[in-house]
């Protein structure tokens, strides 16, 4: 049993709220898999002890959002958490020019990445550049915008459904809609609904969590085995089993496909290995260390 589908609160980190649930779940070590800001809410995966190995399986999944966006201010963050200005007499945009831009939007593949972000430059975030007053040019992310749709519009809040790749900041989509439009707005509330094939609705907020007795808290732990869905799963045996978890390559018959394997003894995920010309099981990625019975 290795990780939890949180429901972040607002106005906390990810990195406190991993804290909060490795120490109400009882693990000594714990990782989440993409960062939702103090502002956001929504479902964070978190992952304990041996299963932080494997958080990258998810970190490149697409995610989907709700984000609500404020008309007629303007701040540093992109967010209504910066340093705001506020604006009067602007244009109000209608329904479909909004939607319009939001079409344009879709077919974007980089937008740039806002100051005020955990990306390093020459190793130091910039959020802490940002900070320091220090000035650096923005440099520009790789992203695919799979959907994107006006929910709701009433002046001067509207709301978004996007469904995009790892590395879309949700302020600097915001962000390119104002230009499009030319009028000023930031990023007023986000909820992470889905990551990957993983729902909200399957997620546990904190509070929740902390109220419940041990053997209800571990029902909403789930094994890690749940996020390598993509991969097939191989079997061996229990001469195959130490050989795996030593690192050493087997010699089996395989009728599968090449690549990346879940591999198990019976119904115990073992790790991941690699399947080369279906003769050869190289392991990857240890999961299970002891004895399998």
């Amino acid at each position: 049993m290795s990780f939890v589908l949180l429901d972040k609160p607002k106005n906390i980190t990810s990195f406190d709220a991993c804290t909060i649930a490795k120490r109400d779940l009882g693990f000594k070590k714990a990782g989440h898999s993409g960062t939702l800001d103090p502002l956001a809410t929504g479902l964070l995966p978190v992952f304990f002890d041996k299963s932080t190995k494997f958080i990258q399986f998810l970190m490149n999944k697409d995610k989907t959002y709700e984000a609500e966006f404020l008309f007629g201010c303007s701040s540093d963050t992109l967010d209504i958490t910066g340093n705001l200005t506020k604006y009067r007499d602007e244009k109000v945009p209608d329904k479909h020019e909004i939607q319009n831009a939001l079409e344009e939007i879709k077919n974007l593949k980089e937008l740039l990445v806002p100051s005020f972000s955990a990306k390093k430059l020459a190793g130091t975030p910039m959020y802490r550049l940002a900070r320091r007053g220090i000035s650096f040019g923005r440099v520009k992310q790789s992203i695919k915008i799979f959907e994107i749709k006006l929910l709701n519009f009433s002046y001067p809040k509207f709301k978004v459904l996007l469904r995009s790749s790892k590395g879309t900041y949700v302020r600097s989509v915001g962000e390119e809609l104002s230009n499009r439009l030319k009028v000023s707005l930031v990023l007023n509330n986000l909820r992470r609904k889905k990551v990957g094939g993983f729902d909200l609705d399957k997620s546990i907020g904190l509070d929740e969590l902390k109220n419940l007795d041990k053997k209800q808290k571990m029902q909403y732990v789930k094994p890690v085995e749940e996020i390598l869905s993509d991969f097939p799963k191989v079997k061996i045996g229990s001469t195959e089993v130490k050989k795996f978890q030593n690192g050493m390559t087997i010699n089996i018959k395989l009728s599968t496909d090449l690549g990346l394997h879940k591999v198990f003894k019976n119904n115990t995920f073992i790790g991941l290995g690699e399947v080369i010309d279906r003769q050869i099981l190289k392991p990857k990625k240890l999961y299970f260390e002891g004895e399998v019975q």
